[in-house]
């Protein structure tokens, strides 16, 4: 999403090789002619492959004189006035270590989660974009997003739950024809790669003298694109609220920073789970475009904390 664009501008990254996207398109699975199409008024989205934005981030680190260790992590012990990691001892420790979090599950941060869980399978095919947009199409238990990544290239992914389906690439293909069809002759460009339960809740983002950041903060679904930013945002927040000496109102701060995001997941989430209330939601699209656009600014638009994170 654009605030994602914009947190990856505020670390110096930019010129990022993928495809800009003005809007999305939500279509029925099977049916050609129920379409919708959203536009993003504010500005464009941006598609990119993980491993491009991985190596500009890691290199934006080295120009800025960061230490790298690729270790994995033996010991970890926290207390009110420090932390140790391995051999490595330190006032504070952000914890950045994504959806599977060590560091989360080490300080027993974790909580159940409420929802059944989600999972995602996604792989990249080589075939020229047909649409300029992320293409959302809705099937029965399945969704599958579309993501335009380079001129020749395109990202498909499909998130569904568990229990209601099986995790193979070509029985939620199937559920698809008119994408099938589609790439039908595309040859594959990825690995398969699959990725979940999506749900992680936390019982608060700081324990002592470590701060939790990012998808390791706690996740819901990655259906609104936004975990890029707000995995930045975060971070900023911690680094924030470290410098100023007031790491008691991270716990606070942090959940206004995912508070809209997680309102607009949970809605869509409900939305999705059910047939008719997918098709309900393509119609209400299609018949209201311009509350439609509305809804995808003030997605792409993201947290209105990101100035305050990185200018206090």
């Amino acid at each position: 999403m654009a605030s994602g664009v914009d947190a990856l501008r505020l670390l110096g990254i930019t010129g990022l090789a993928g495809r800009w996207l003005p809007g999305i398109r939500y279509r029925d699975a099977i049916n050609p002619s129920l379409v919708a199409d959203g536009d993003f008024h504010d500005a464009p989205a941006f598609g990119v492959r993980r491993p491009i934005l991985h190596e500009a981030l890691a290199l934006r680190a080295s120009e800025l004189g960061v230490t790298i260790r690729r270790e994995r992590v033996a010991s970890l012990a926290n207390e009110t006035d420090g932390v140790s990691v391995n051999d490595v001892k330190a006032r504070w420790l952000v914890g950045a270590d994504g959806l599977h979090s060590f560091v989360r599950r080490s300080l027993e941060l974790e909580r159940a989660p409420r929802r059944r869980a989600r999972l995602g399978l996604r792989r990249h095919v080589r075939i020229a974009p047909w649409c300029e947009r992320v293409e959302v199409h809705f099937a029965e238990d399945v969704e599958a997003y579309v993501t335009p990544v380079a001129d020749d290239l395109v990202g498909i992914a499909f998130l569904f739950e568990k229990e209601r389906i099986a995790a193979s690439w070509d029985v939620l293909l199937a559920r698809f024809p008119l994408l099938a069809r589609r790439i039908a002759n595309a040859m594959p460009a990825s690995a398969l790669r699959g990725a979940g339960p999506f749900e992680r809740r936390v019982r608060r983002p700081i324990a002592k003298s470590t701060l939790l950041v990012g998808d390791a903060a706690g996740y819901l679904d990655p259906l609104t694109g936004e975990g890029v930013a707000i995995g930045i945002e975060s971070a900023l927040l911690a680094v924030e609220c470290i410098a100023r000496g007031k790491t008691e109102s991270y716990a606070r701060r942090h959940a206004a920073l995912v508070r809209r995001a997680n309102l607009m997941t949970s809605l869509l989430l409900r939305a999705a789970s059910h047939e008719t209330s997918k098709r309900a939601l393509l119609l209400a699209a299609r018949k209201l475009p311009a509350l439609f656009d509305a809804a995808l600014s003030s997605l792409a638009r993201g947290s209105v904390m990101i100035e305050g994170c990185a200018h206090p």
